[in-house]
């Protein structure tokens, strides 16, 4: 049973999916989503949601006190199967904030396990701050920091890819993110260019993480026990980042963050990966190809036009152990390798910061050169 999102139907059109973000700038349009269950009747809401005023508790957990009026609905930013999410405002301090809304259905809403892990992940660098959850009225709420614009926005307005510097800059920054959330015991198993946003206003350098309503426990809270290697799970996650276990049906696991996350680096420095745009009569097809894409490729296929680093981090991924740890400070080695190659410095900027442009990073010289660690896994993979 597929699980998951697909954010990329087809090239053409790609950008116009769906944005599940606390996101204040982007304006999504629907995407493609399956889920294991009838979501056509999850997530629904009323007109009587669009323009009036939360009623909600403090969520102090010191009274039951009520705090009239406290939040104002301003605008819808995203809505989907699973809810949606506005731009409010604070009535009492003024503060704009991200609202995200959500009906249960059955009962039940994924936004109560969202909040969970938010709070046992809250003080980290790149978590949003949830400032309030609880139930309103037939609804659960949870009112969060107000983000900026997504990586996949941003992607737009860099003419649909990223300079290599930004890439490797962020692929430091986001191989952090994962090491503090698989420090806390989660997996995040959602992996998608829109699900990274930036901070808003003078926060705007700092990379954010969203959307943890697939997030789950890797190991237990109490004893540390790593969950068990099962097979023929259904598929959780975004397919055309997915790792290739995921959709082999194979519990997931750190590595699988890990190797998404390679996926996503190389579409943002090439502004594609060989699966997009696949032309299917069903879901089900579109599935098995891009499967069967990612297994057989070549690296000069999946990777062509990066630094053999790019490669090399995948491979790593895919060969990892179940339960295994990754080695966080060498993955980040390999792109501090290619940030020295072109001589790049800790310094560095963002495309999206400055007066800076591709055309001006592009001019670089490149120090020809390749480690010794990079040569033995490009050798052994021509094997």
């Amino acid at each position: 049973m597929y699980t998951g999102s697909e954010s990329h139907p087809s090239r053409k059109g790609h950008h116009d999916h769906q944005r599940s973000a606390t996101n204040g700038l982007n304006k999504g349009a629907g995407r493609t989503e399956v889920h294991d269950f009838e979501m056509e009747k999850y997530g629904e809401f009323s007109n009587e949601t669009n323009s009036r005023v939360l009623e909600i508790n403090l969520g102090n957990g010191t009274s039951n006190q009520k705090a009239k009026n406290k939040y104002r609905l301003d605008r819808i930013i995203s809505s989907g199967h699973f809810g949606k999410i506005y731009v409010g405002t604070d009535r009492y301090t003024g503060e704009v904030v991200a609202i995200k809304v959500q009906h249960p259905w059955r009962g039940r809403t994924n936004l109560r396990h969202e909040y969970e892990v938010y709070t046992e992940l809250q003080g980290g660098i790149g978590i949003p701050k949830v400032l309030w959850f609880g139930r309103d009225g037939r609804y659960d709420v949870m009112v969060m920091e107000l983000l900026g614009t997504s990586l996949e926005d941003r992607l737009v307005s860099q003419s649909h890819k990223f300079s290599l510097k930004t890439v490797l800059l962020l692929a430091e920054v986001l191989i952090d993110r994962f090491e503090y959330i698989h420090s806390k015991g989660y997996i995040y198993r959602d992996l998608k260019p829109d699900n990274f946003l930036s901070g808003f206003g003078s926060k705007e350098n700092i990379i954010y993480l969203i959307d943890f309503g697939l997030s789950k426990r890797f190991r237990d809270a109490n004893t540390l026990e790593h969950i068990p290697y099962l097979t023929n799970k259904s598929f959780v996650g975004s397919l055309s980042y997915a790792s290739v276990n995921a959709q082999l049906g194979i519990q997931q696991s750190r590595r699988d963050d890990m190797e998404s996350l390679g996926y996503i680096l190389v579409y943002l420095l090439r502004g594609t990966l060989p699966w997009f745009g696949l032309q299917n009569d069903t879901m089900k097809e579109k599935y098995a190809l891009t499967l069967d894409l990612k297994m057989e490729l070549s690296k000069e296929s999946i990777c062509h036009g990066c630094p053999p680093e790019f490669f090399i981090f995948i491979k790593i991924c895919q060969s990892m152990r179940f339960d295994a740890e990754p080695n966080y400070s060498s993955l980040r080695k390999l792109f501090r390798n290619v940030l020295d190659r072109y001589n790049y410095t800790s310094a560095e900027t963002f495309d999206w910061e400055g007066d800076s442009t591709l055309k001006q990073y592009n001019k670089r010289i490149a120090i020809t050169s390749i480690s010794p660690l990079v040569r033995r896994w490009l050798d052994r993979s021509n094997a």
